[in-house]
């Protein structure tokens, strides 16, 4: 199976006096120094994302013998490290943990209301009206025979030009009636998954779909429901943005901001951020090269930037704000 491959990692501690690391004579698995080209025994305290591997095992049903396999690999380059010569310093160092259960990086996925395809984020990103998040992260392949290929590259990753918004679609099951997935079991086709599976995209996929799951329990309708009604779908947006949340192509509407109604001055601004910005409705510089397609996003910093400090922002309105629930400041 041509997934994405499961990781083994270790970590290593210094303990201030030589310490030997010997494998029995019938331990078979060993690397030499061609094996590290494109594999870098960069940092010895922590390794390695690319001691993994997939092929020929199913990531799911073959755990046990995949674990096999990749904790003799991650014996074997730590055996290079510490005995083959080529590596400084590393005397001292020994084993200070490893893993017993592999990382994996895909597995099983769940089918949604709409799949993510590459074509979405790449070369420009699909202008979708129900992006509940963002991501950015290369496209980035594993070879799934892993170190098991120390000749070809681990990876390979195509970058994408542009930030790109993922839909609320992904993350509702397609089948069963109040089921919703985010992170690494939602809708996407492999290519796209290369993208999307990285933490920190699957942290803003799991608030997109925590809020429509709040949503949907709050009014008493199904998921399937939210992505038909366009309404909702503006209500999760709008109260994703309130959290904070970048999405592309969405702007701070929310009724309830009266900042928005506001007139802003500052005692300094710079042309670049001037006061006014902290209410353009959007909290991110993501304007230009690496960042939204000018279609998604708003130019300029979309933020105050003062002359110095002290400084001070003011917000005037025409009239009087009664019942201020709450008060939020970016910074």
């Amino acid at each position: 199976t041509a997934t994405e491959g499961s990781s083994l990692a270790f970590t290593s501690r210094d303990m201030g006096k030589p310490t030997p690391f010997k494998l029995p004579p019938s331990f078979n698995r060993k690397f030499t120094k061609p094996d590290f080209e494109y594999r870098k025994l960069a940092q010895l305290d922590y390794g390695y994302w690319w001691i993994e591997r997939s092929w020929p095992f199913d990531n799911v049903s073959d755990q046990n013998e995949l674990t096999a396999e990749l904790t003799e690999a991650m014996l074997g380059v730590w055996d290079y490290i510490k005995n083959s010569g080529e590596i400084d310093n590393v005397e001292n160092l020994a084993l200070d943990w490893f893993g017993f259960y592999p990382c994996k990086r895909e597995a099983r996925r769940i089918k949604g209301v709409y799949t993510m395809t590459q074509n979405d984020m790449y070369p420009t990103p699909a202008p979708f009206t129900d992006t509940v998040c963002h991501g950015g992260w290369n496209m980035d392949l594993h070879n799934p025979k892993g170190i098991d290929d120390c000749m070809n590259k681990p990876y390979i990753p195509t970058h994408l030009q542009y930030i790109y918004g993922t839909p609320l679609r992904c993350f509702v099951s397609a089948d069963a009636s109040n089921m919703m997935m985010a992170g690494r079991l939602a809708s996407f086709t492999h290519v796209a998954f290369g993208s999307q599976r990285v933490m920190a995209t699957c942290c803003v996929h799991g608030q997109g779909t925590g809020t429509a799951a709040a949503y949907a329990a709050l009014h008493g309708v199904t998921p399937q429901d939210v992505c038909k009604d366009p309404g909702a779908v503006w209500s999760i947006q709008q109260q994703l943005l309130r959290d904070d949340q970048f999405i592309p192509g969405q702007i701070n509407q929310d009724p309830r901001d009266k900042a928005l109604t506001a007139t802003v001055t500052a005692s300094s601004e710079q042309d670049n951020g001037p006061a006014k910005a902290v209410v353009s409705g959007q909290t991110r510089a993501v304007y230009g090269k690496g960042g939204c397609m000018s279609s998604q996003c708003l130019p300029g910093t979309n933020r105050w930037i003062s002359n110095g400090l002290p400084a001070t922002i003011t917000l005037m309105f025409k009239e009087a704000v009664n019942s201020v629930g709450q008060v939020v400041l970016d910074c």
